[in-house]
């Protein structure tokens, strides 16, 4: 169940589509290793690698057993840890979902602004004070966390460079020789 939840988090917040019947269990070609092997990457999720360098796969059906003997030795810590790493290595989603909210806390504290104003007009309002603090408070709070995503995505890209992922991958290469005859 966790490894299910896992993998739906996982493509969603990396925008990727992740199956959890597949994980790492594949027979891969040797341009494909290779590639996954320039990359540089501190964090190294497999299935997430082997998506990004961009290769064709294709999926046959496997019959799955039960396990047997033993247990998993991901608990739901390692499990956490490793969505967490991994998120944050192949995703700014993240990022831009904490810009987002920032920008609808602001934009929701002018519309209770908005209310309190007419309040205030039709004279409901008795603790003076009260509605422009609160309205203040939400406002720049919604602010500040809207350009703390905002300097996080930035540092995402800074991060994205220090990865050192190759910037093309060849897929194929052609030894066309033209004569000059």
């Amino acid at each position: 169940m966790s490894s299910k939840c896992f993998y739906a988090l996982f493509s969603y917040l990396t925008e990727t589509r992740q199956d959890s019947s597949v994980a790492n269990f594949g027979i891969y070609n040797r341009k494909v290793v290779t590639a996954i092997l320039s990359m540089q990457d501190s964090v190294r999720y497999f299935p997430t690698m082997a998506q990004w360098v961009g290769y064709n796969k294709y999926y046959l059906p496997v019959r799955h057993s039960e396990r047997l003997e033993g247990a998993s030795s991901y608990s739901m810590r390692r499990l956490l840890k490793l969505a967490f790493d991994n998120i944050i290595a192949f995703s700014d989603k993240p990022l831009r979902l904490v810009v987002k909210f920032g920008f609808i806390l602001s934009f929701l504290s002018l519309c209770i602004a908005s209310y309190f104003l007419v309040r205030y007009m039709l004279g409901d309002i008795n603790v003076i004070g009260f509605a422009s603090l609160i309205v203040s408070i939400w406002f720049l709070s919604g602010m500040i966390v809207m350009l703390i995503g905002i300097v996080g995505i930035y540092i995402g890209k800074v991060f994205d460079n220090t990865k050192k992922r190759p910037v093309f991958i060849i897929k194929e290469e052609l030894n066309i020789c033209q004569s000059n005859d």
